[in-house]
């Protein structure tokens, strides 16, 4: 019983500065990414909680970084107390030893250094590839179409949206210009001043009512267009194409210990695929 009283006494010495100091890693560590991840959500318009999810899933790489830095701070800072408390001259005098002192610490470094290993080896590449598919999906506007003014938008393949400039909350355009090309080669142009975007769905697609416009009508190429002048109109866009996205592992940062294992091991030499480069965040 006195022995597990002085590991635990030790084991307190060193968690307090070691947790303090992981705090502060660990803030100092995110602070760039959340403010890089809030510009993302301001350009692109996506909904508050897949910003926080991309954070969530970058979180176990700074977990990894920040837990090595803050364990070496807690036993450096741990001991530098218990020696201006006198605790370690009065452990010596009970006839403890530097070996016994070391014990409950070296427990500690084993539990960090496997936590580090699942950290490092499972829960951050698996975090890489979330964060770099929801970051595809976020720019190609399956979390609602990304309005950007004076830019031609591919909201499908035949389907092509500009506008001059919209409201802060990007439902309100101006200056609206769609253009939808038909499967026997005609065109329909359509343009207004205003426009309201009514309803979004990233799965079904937006409903655009349009004021004061131009609506043309190219049936075929060799026929005359047809001119539909209108006050409000009211345009269906379908929801942009998603890409599907690549499959877990290809980059090195998203390769796990167990599928770099099943690389190495679990397939002859000429059925190894090369791991690709890092992704550049």
């Amino acid at each position: 019983m006195p022995g597990f009283r002085i590991d635990m006494y030790i084991v307190r010495g060193v968690m307090r500065p070691a947790l303090s100091a992981y705090a502060v890693a660990l803030i100092c560590l995110t602070l760039e990414q959340s403010i890089r991840l809030t510009n993302v959500l301001v350009e692109q318009k996506g909904p508050a909680k897949v910003i926080i999810g991309m954070l969530l899933n970058i979180l176990p790489e700074y977990i990894a970084q920040g837990l090595q830095i803050s364990f070496f701070l807690g036993v450096l800072l741990g001991f530098r107390w218990l020696a201006k408390e006198n605790a370690i001259t009065a452990l010596y005098s009970a006839g403890i030893s530097l070996q016994r002192l070391m014990r409950p610490v070296l427990i500690l470094a084993l539990l960090a250094g496997i936590l580090s290993i699942f950290t490092a080896g499972i829960l951050q590449p698996r975090g890489e590839y979330l964060f770099a598919k929801t970051g595809q999906l976020l720019s190609q506007g399956a979390f609602g179409i990304p309005l950007k003014p004076k830019q031609w938008l591919q909201v499908d393949q035949k389907t092509v949206l500009y506008f001059d400039s919209a409201s802060p909350s990007g439902r309100n355009l101006s200056g609206v210009f769609i253009e939808e090309r038909q499967e026997n080669g005609g065109r329909i142009i359509t343009s207004a001043r205003e426009g309201y975007i009514l309803s979004s769905n990233p799965i079904n697609g937006y409903v655009l009512e349009l004021i004061n416009g131009r609506q043309i009508i190219w049936p075929d190429k060799n026929e005359t267009p047809g001119v539909l002048n209108f006050e409000k109109f009211r345009i269906a866009l379908k929801a942009p194409l998603i890409p599907d996205f690549r499959e877990p592992g290809f980059y090195a940062r998203e390769t796990t210990l167990l599928t770099l294992w099943q690389k190495a091991y679990g397939r002859k030499d000429n059925d190894l695929r090369p791991l690709g480069p890092s992704p550049v965040r």
